[in-house]
């Protein structure tokens, strides 16, 4: 089976290709290398709070819920992904300032020479194939059926 994921679904298909041996291929679109660093950033746009309480609202969600935010690194699992030989797509905008396009090149770095990658000049947060669907469409295409063999 291959899986295709954007943004957090993204993330989440790279993280259950590791533990998931039927999957054969990911093709992830604007997903995150590390939650954590994605947090450190984002919580206090969203909060409207000083960072110094990023810590402590992750703290507040591994009591609540049980998670810890800190742990869930899609990038520390790509060696084991290469490994494996699951090939791995990564799709990221070049402009993407929600995730930006350095958690994609932290991914492809991390799962090694093999790494295919597409990215998109001027393409936003999961707007790659709204910027250039004929090359995405194309690329993803093409990965899938090389993958499928």
């Amino acid at each position: 089976m291959s899986l295709v994921g954007f943004s957090m679904g993204g993330a989440t298909a790279l993280l259950t290709a590791i533990d998931e041996p039927a999957v054969r291929a990911v093709a992830e679109d604007s997903g995150y290398a590390d939650l954590g660093d994605l947090i450190e950033v984002e919580a206090p746009k969203a909060s409207g709070l000083p960072p110094f309480f990023t810590p402590g609202m992750a703290l507040a969600v591994r009591a609540l819920i049980g998670v810890d935010l800190y742990a869930i690194r899609p990038v520390d699992g790509m060696p084991h992904l290469a490994a494996a030989g699951v090939p791995v797509l990564f799709v990221h905008g070049e402009t993407d300032t929600y995730v930006p396009l350095v958690n994609a090149r932290r991914l492809a770095t991390s799962y090694g020479p093999r790494a295919e990658t597409l990215f998109v000049p001027g393409a936003g947060h999961v707007e790659s194939h709204l910027k250039s669907p004929a090359t995405y469409d194309a690329a993803l295409l093409a990965f899938l059926a090389r993958s499928a063999h």
